[in-house]
């Protein structure tokens, strides 16, 4: 006798059926056009939003590298250094976000939202 699961094959066609808001029927509807035509531009899409992100997201981490390393003993590194900690561990270094709000036009933390 064999532990081994034998699965059926897989179905070449499935049914699905979904209850979406009325609001969302459009969007559904052009998704499982999307999906049935082979076309994937919302994933299209996602991948170059997920790769911007990722290009802003390593100029941010250059930026904040530099004002630590420009400041490293006047202790203008502080809040930068408390920013990375607290999203490397936000339970083990946790970050009061009003400190970020209190930077000074002089401090070498740069915060910038476009």
């Amino acid at each position: 006798m064999s532990n081994v699961t034998r699965l059926p094959p897989h179905a070449k066609i499935i049914h699905v059926e979904a209850e979406i808001p009325i609001s969302q029927r459009d969007e559904f509807n052009r998704a499982v056009i999307d999906i049935i035509a082979g076309e994937r531009p919302r994933m299209d899409a996602l991948d170059r939003d997920v790769a911007a992100i990722t290009r802003w997201a390593l100029e941010a981490l250059k930026a904040i590298e530099t004002a630590i390393h420009s400041h490293p003993t006047t202790g203008g590194a502080r809040r930068p250094v408390k920013f990375l900690a607290g999203l490397y561990n936000g339970q083990h270094y946790p970050l009061d976000l009003t400190e970020l709000g209190a930077s000074t036009q002089s401090s070498p933390m740069p915060v910038s939202i476009t």
